[in-house]
């Protein structure tokens, strides 16, 4: 959440020489991260040996003596892969299932202009996942790392390997995007 930002940055300084400080790091982002993959695998059981691996390969990745700068962005970066490698080894579509509509995100977080309120609107959650699966997975995930896993601009950035100025593009291009599809489901 918003308010955690203090921690994160607190996190990004540990030595790294012990299991108990990765086990903090592992205690902030889990959850986050859990949520980010499942977004994007809608499987319970493939997410948690995702979630797994991220963590893993950055244990590894430590234990071999080298620094990380950002904690959270090379967490959402090794997800992002990860994900990636895990729709190649199945050869699958790109297809967005989320269970908004059961409430399971209700920690969702969002102080931006009405556009943004709609997505934590209660009675706009059904609609939601339609309306995201209308949009272009990269509009998709833009949208879905920035109001639903609640990444800065920069944070983005540093995931996908962008500009903050593209981020922000992109971005707005895929509320416009949202809102126009919102519009057009409410009017069916």
């Amino acid at each position: 959440m918003r308010g955690e930002k203090p921690q994160k940055r607190s996190l990004n300084s540990i030595s790294w020489k012990r299991a108990d400080q990765f086990a903090g790091v592992y205690d902030v982002y889990a959850k986050k991260l859990w949520r980010h993959i499942y977004l994007r695998t809608s499987r319970q059981e493939e997410t948690n040996d995702l979630v797994a691996e991220v963590f893993l390969k950055t244990w590894e990745y430590l234990k071999s003596g080298k620094s990380i700068n950002n904690i959270q962005a090379f967490l959402y970066r090794s997800a992002h892969n990860s994900i990636v490698d895990w729709y190649r080894s199945r050869n699958k579509v790109v297809e967005l299932q989320t269970s908004l509509e059961e409430g399971e995100y209700d920690d969702l977080m969002i102080q931006e202009d009405s556009t943004e309120r709609i997505l934590l609107s209660v009675s706009a959650r059904m609609n939601v996942e339609k309306v995201l699966r209308q949009i272009p997975e990269n509009e998709r995930n833009l949208l879905i790392m920035r109001f639903i896993d609640e990444l800065e601009i920069k944070e983005i950035a540093n995931v996908l390997g962008k500009t903050t100025g593209a981020v922000s593009v992109g971005i707005h291009r895929a509320l416009k995007l949202f809102e126009q599809n919102l519009k057009t489901n409410e009017t069916k």
